[in-house]
């Protein structure tokens, strides 16, 4: 597992015969400040996701065991590399979640190999994982939204993590790993 760096396991509940713990995962491209705070500056409402909070998800996979997420770093290790610029130019509204997004017109070839590569995965180890368009949400629980000048960031994904959630009542976020792509 080189060019990784890692957490340790613990059980939550640190007893004998005990259920092992589960932990929320999922697996995210995470940018860096200077990107993270260009994307910020894109949404000036109500309702915002802190900036340091801000990813786009791969894939969910939810409460995940600790041989489950073993499993998921080991292959997370040996996917092959290939960074890409991913340019953000679109904000919109979802209306049934209620959120405001920022998106790329279109993902680069090494972004859907990624893509792809996360979900097939994923199926692999039994995740049914819905079709979602690749976006970065930066506010929640939004009623509506008026008119918002157009938007461009240009973010050079270079890793992709490994992501624990805390359902709390606004998620927390954990990076647990790390994975370069170049």
């Amino acid at each position: 597992m080189g060019g990784m760096s890692q957490i340790g396991l613990m059980s939550r509940d640190g007893g004998c015969g005990r259920q092992p713990s589960r932990e929320r995962l999922f697996l995210a491209l995470w940018p860096g400040a200077a990107v993270a705070a260009a994307m910020a500056a894109s949404w000036r409402g109500a309702g915002a996701v802190p900036v340091a909070d801000l990813h786009m998800t791969l894939a969910f996979f939810g409460a995940t065991d600790p041989d489950e997420k073993a499993r998921l770093m080991e292959w997370a290790g040996a996917v092959s590399k290939g960074s890409f610029t991913l340019r953000l130019e679109r904000l919109a509204y979802w209306e049934k979640p209620g959120v405001v997004v920022l998106e790329p017109v279109r993902l680069p070839p090494a972004g859907l190999r990624l893509a792809e590569r996360v979900r097939g995965f994923a199926v692999q180890m039994g995740r049914s994982l819905q079709e979602c368009r690749p976006h970065v949400t930066l506010a929640r629980r939004q009623g509506e939204w008026g008119h918002v000048a157009p938007v461009a960031v240009d973010w050079w994904v270079e890793d992709f993590v490994l992501v624990r959630s805390d359902p709390v009542a606004s998620p927390r976020y954990t990076i647990l790993a790390r994975w370069p792509l170049s």
